[in-house]
């Protein structure tokens, strides 16, 4: 059976994917030292990333599945939708900016690369994401409470 076709179930216990927790969506270490790290990240419909900031550089690459929002806050909003169509299938976040991200349909497996490795995460709370609404109306609002 091709990847495509597997539900987002089947594509988590195969890649022996976890919770994460605070974020959303499902996730294995491929690789970790100083120098950089890489992770699966799965995305099922219905769950999402919540707005976080990392202090490294991350590059996302979408793998496999349905297209995915990449949500992007610092002075303004922007967002940027990952598929596979080429060109479109990659975006970094800059160390520091606020993301968050949703699947725009079943379930969307990532590749995110960290470089240097990953050295913790800061998640927004539902006071800054309100705060960035009332400026960016277009932000969607996704915190988990």
């Amino acid at each position: 059976m091709k990847l495509e076709e597997k539900s987002a179930q089947q594509i988590i216990h195969e890649f022996g994917l976890k919770s994460l927790e605070g974020e959303g969506g499902y996730f294995s270490v491929i690789q970790f030292d100083p120098a950089g790290n890489s992770i699966y990240f799965l995305l099922p419909e219905g769950d999402f990333s919540a707005w976080h900031r990392l202090n490294e550089r991350e590059t996302w690459v979408l793998l496999a599945g349905d297209p995915i929002d990449l949500h992007l806050y610092s002075n303004s909003y922007s967002k940027h939708t990952l598929d596979r169509s080429g060109v479109g299938m990659t975006h970094t976040v800059a160390p520091g900016e606020w993301m968050a991200a949703q699947t725009t349909g079943r379930w969307s497996l990532i590749l995110c690369y960290l470089a240097p490795a990953f050295s913790g995460m800061e998640l927004a709370s539902s006071e800054q994401v309100r705060s960035w609404i009332s400026m960016h109306p277009e932000v969607p609002e996704l915190v988990h409470e």
